[in-house]
């Protein structure tokens, strides 16, 4: 069992070990047309998404910014296990083997991506205030991420860029 520790640090120590941080991860795509329930990308590493070895953080915002302007709607499953790969890009995710069950329980939570909307020669989308508390492994200050298509939409193989904002505890 977890055990929480309230009084571990004062209130001035636990503000001044706080870190806000921006990591981008860029996902390789397939660059062909997906369809709703297409696997976007297989899990891609977050490195150091929280400050130590086994830690947590609190994911609060993504930005998606697509360098080809496509604004179709996508899922991110964020994971503490990376040991998986998916399924074949651009293919139908319930067909393919998918996380194993031992992985699923390493499972984060997910976040929709919706409303992309074009900008010119890009388009860009964003969620905030998510909440979300991320957990590395033992040993670790990585998580995962993994996409699923929720649109048809044609992307290039890395024209998909996205801007990860977590508070770090």
């Amino acid at each position: 069992m977890t055990v929480t520790n309230l009084l571990e640090y004062s209130a001035q120590q636990k503000l001044n070990k706080m870190d806000i941080d921006i990591i981008n991860v860029t996902p390789l795509l397939d660059g062909s047309e997906y369809a709703t329930g297409d696997l976007l990308f297989n899990q891609i590493k977050i490195e150091n998404a929280v400050a130590v070895p086994g830690g947590r953080s609190i994911l609060q915002s993504v930005c998606a910014i697509n360098a080809n302007a496509v604004i179709g709607n996508f899922d991110l499953v964020f994971t503490s296990e990376g040991d998986d790969a998916i399924g074949s890009l651009n293919g139908v995710l319930a067909d393919q083997s998918g996380i194993s069950d031992a992985n699923a329980l390493y499972t984060l939570g997910k976040v929709s991506m919706t409303g992309m909307f074009d900008i010119g020669a890009s388009s860009i989308g964003s969620k905030h205030n998510i909440g979300m508390v991320l957990k590395a492994q033992e040993g670790s200050k990585d998580v995962f991420v993994w996409g699923v298509s929720k649109s048809v939409a044609t992307y290039t193989t890395t024209g998909l860029t996205l801007r990860i904002g977590i508070l770090k505890d």
